[in-house]
């Protein structure tokens, strides 16, 4: 989580060799693609991840930079779901190999659901 707030620093100091930015910022939205087995248990905020948290101590949120995660957890997706996506047949694919490359048997198991995908 501390990593994603470095980069929103990053990208708003201009770090790289970039000129730092001037006027606005630009929004940073983070957001992760896991495969966990089991699912995404982690933080999905940064207060989440501090003691205490800022949301438990009245008045102290609004003083403390924060950020939620967006997180698309592929372990509790369907090949439906991942069908219905708004995607082309390679990135559902990669979705697909990526939910199940950990298990070889759901990878056979899927196989079936997949094979139209494969096609040209």
């Amino acid at each position: 989580m501390a990593a994603f707030a470095g980069d929103q620093i990053t990208a708003w100091g201009g770090a790289g060799g970039k000129a730092p930015v001037s006027g606005p910022l630009p929004p940073v939205i983070p957001i992760v693609v896991t495969h966990v087995p089991g699912g995404w248990t982690g933080p999905r905020g940064l207060h989440e991840t501090m003691n205490p948290n800022p949301s438990t101590v009245p008045g102290m949120a609004k003083f403390v930079p924060g950020f939620e995660l967006i997180v698309e957890d592929l372990a509790h997706l369907t090949n439906e779901d991942i069908k219905a996506r708004a995607l082309s047949a390679f990135p559902k694919l990669v979705l697909w190999a990526l939910r199940d490359a950990r298990t070889p048997g759901a990878v056979l198991a899927n196989l079936g659901s997949w094979l139209d995908a494969f096609r040209v």
